[in-house]
């Protein structure tokens, strides 16, 4: 058996003791990022995973979005030419990146980081600007996707489209941009977790100067892009379609995951004539259960009904063999995402971009395992007695 193999093996044995998400070190130096570190003793593989924080206004949203699709053109050949695998993915907390490649190759890995998270260039503006613009459009011509924006305006508080508006891109340019990468950027904003088989120092000295150095500058802010209008882009739409969002916990609650795995399973008994769907969407610190459905006018009150009771017919249904088994299957998808060094750091990562809490993945995996029947049956009676959003989408 390889090295690598035997890593392997004993990186996923090891992800399944809650004790095994804590990481070995965590670094916060002053004016600086926060380090989470994970000795991955034995592996050749190494990954680093970099979140910065990134909260929009109604009338600059997108604007995050653009510095990471501009990030990811401008290592596209760095990346090819040093074999490293760069992924990155939009929350509605922040930007995140996340590098893997080998543990030879670590200061190749930080120096993809560094550039990443470079001051954006103009150049690659247009392109990026036309692309979210496509996916806003994409979505706001499909019925369903009309259905979800119309959803979520209506939640209190709501936190704007990451991707943005027609209206919030057209109001960005490159000055603008630069603006909110300053504010953003900061050393001090970022937090970094780093699995590999590396001595501390190393990974410290290698990761220490990421992002810019000091608080933000004192600088007048930009003037306001006049607003521009768009014509309503009216979806097409032959049925009648509708949805329900039930506020369902904080976000890094296991038992709101649970109930959405536990949802998903059975939502074959709402009826496959109504293409039913099943979202979670996690929206800052709260989480929620988003259900749409579509069916023709002759079927629409059946299917505003069936959409209406799923929860309390859910409750109806639940069992200690549905949460033993949904617990497994959660479980299971974590262990498995955590075999590797890029999807430990992802775990890891993730919670501590909700929390600020480099220890918060092993809290959840604890508290995941003290979730029986009774805890799911109260927190769902929780979320039934809770008020759901509703939206329709009809001709």
């Amino acid at each position: 058996m390889t090295a690598a193999f035997l890593a392997g093996v004993a990186l996923l044995s090891a992800i399944s003791d809650p004790e095994a998400l804590r990481p070995d070190t965590v670094l916060r130096p002053p004016d600086g990022p926060t380090i989470a570190f994970v000795e991955a003793t034995g592996s050749p593989a190494a990954a680093i995973r970099i979140t910065v924080p990134f909260v929009e206004s109604e009338s600059g949203a997108g604007a995050g979005y653009l510095i990471q699709l501009m990030a990811l053109e401008r290592v596209r050949r760095l990346r090819e030419t040093l074999g490293i695998e760069v992924l990155a993915h939009r929350t509605s907390l922040g930007l995140v990146y996340r590098l893997n490649g080998a543990v030879a190759d670590f200061d190749h890995l930080a120096g993809v980081a560094r550039e990443l998270l470079a001051r954006p260039a103009s150049p690659g503006f247009v392109a990026a600007r036309t692309r979210l613009e496509g996916m806003n459009r994409q979505e706001r011509e499909t019925a369903r996707g009309a259905l979800r924006l119309r959803l979520r305006s209506r939640m209190a508080s709501p936190i704007p489209p990451v991707t943005g508006t027609l209206e919030s891109l057209a109001a960005l340019h490159p000055a603008r941009l630069v603006e909110r990468w300053r504010e953003s950027h900061r050393r001090g904003n970022l937090s970094v977790v780093v699995v590999a088989d590396l001595p501390l120092e190393a990974a410290f000295s290698a990761l220490a100067e990421l992002g810019e150095a000091g608080p933000a500058p004192e600088t007048d802010r930009l003037p306001e892009a006049a607003a521009r209008r768009f014509p309503a882009i009216r979806p097409e739409r032959i049925r009648v379609w509708y949805g329900e969002a039930y506020p369902s916990g904080n976000a890094r609650d296991p038992r709101s995951a649970l109930l959405a795995r536990i949802a998903n399973n059975r939502l074959r008994e709402l009826g496959g004539e109504f293409e039913p769907q099943l979202e979670r969407w996690e929206l800052g610190e709260r989480s929620w259960l988003v259900l749409t459905a579509a069916a023709f006018s002759r079927n629409a009150t059946a299917m505003r009904v069936r959409v209406r009771d799923y929860i309390r017919d859910l409750r109806a249904a639940l069992s200690p063999t549905i949460v033993r088994n949904a617990k497994s299957s959660l479980r299971s998808e974590l262990i498995l995402e955590g075999r590797s060094p890029g999807g430990l750091a992802e775990v890891i990562g993730r919670h501590l971009d909700a929390t600020g809490d480099a220890d918060a993945a092993a809290d959840y995996l604890r508290r995941l395992e003290e979730v029986d029947f009774e805890v799911m049956a109260a927190f769902l009676d929780e979320v039934a007695a809770a008020e759901a959003i509703s939206a329709e989408v009809a001709n």
